[in-house]
């Protein structure tokens, strides 16, 4: 599950760049996967402990 998210945001970054919608290559926005990987860890978490 989370490398699918890793995928689909590299995915969306790529296609923003593609279209000229942001002007920013991976090297500026590497950052973003480990804040989404962290996002997604914590409500994971927080999912399971509503069990």
């Amino acid at each position: 599950m989370a490398l699918g998210l890793v995928l689909v945001v590299l995915g969306v970054t790529f296609l923003l760049e593609a279209l000229d919608i942001i002007d920013a290559g991976p090297a500026e926005l590497w950052p973003v996967i480990p804040i989404v990987l962290g996002v997604y860890i914590i409500y994971e978490r927080a999912r399971r402990w509503r069990r």
